[in-house]
């Protein structure tokens, strides 16, 4: 006996040979599983959203000691970067039982610990001398003066030349290496 149904998730015509059969294929049977599942995903993870936003309530923001997701709600980060927080010692928790909570007062005081800070003059004028313009990079002593990476290593270790690292390039101050080693012969400042 055949039956004439029409598959659930393409809308194709075909012969089945059982009333209980939905999809014309397995190929449709496991795409349409798919979807529904997918579907489902998104409407959690929607009501999730929703429950996160209504949560933030004046009792919230009052209450003395949060749970982790109080504070995740709060800051608007995810679990683990409140996780991150705990174990690097930015924030402090206490376990009581098997939860954890957070004093609202240290979590007020993490964002008083990142304060302006004044730079003093000395460290501006310090920065201006490490001017891009005024080093060389370490390549670049190597080709002017026809030096080897090992030995010129060796003489800004016994020196004690300060070398400046920008991304994964090394750099020193050019009057430090013209003090040691003079000008190139082939550059004249």
């Amino acid at each position: 006996m055949k039956i004439r149904k029409t598959c659930e998730f393409c809308s194709k015509t075909f012969y089945a040979k059982r009333l209980s059969t939905r999809y014309c294929s397995s190929n449709c049977n496991s795409k349409h599983y798919k979807q529904k599942k997918r579907e489902e995903n998104i409407s959690v993870s929607n009501t999730k959203t929703l429950h996160i936003s209504n949560n933030i309530t004046p009792d919230l923001l009052n209450k003395p000691y949060l749970s982790i997701l109080e504070t995740c709600i709060i800051l608007g980060i995810s679990r683990s970067s409140v996780m991150r927080m705990l174990k690097s010692d930015k924030l402090e928790s206490h376990k009581i039982g098997g939860k954890r909570i957070i004093k609202r007062d240290d979590l007020d005081n993490l964002f008083k610990s990142f304060e302006f800070v004044e730079i003093p003059d000395e460290a501006i004028k310090v920065k201006s001398d490490y001017n891009i313009d005024n080093c060389y990079y370490i390549g670049e002593i190597q080709n002017d003066y026809h030096i080897s990476s090992s030995h010129l290593n060796k003489l800004l270790n016994q020196k004690k030349v300060e070398k400046i690292q920008i991304g994964k390039h090394k750099y020193v101050l050019k009057k430090e290496i013209h003090q040691i080693l003079g000008t190139p012969k082939n550059k004249q400042l």
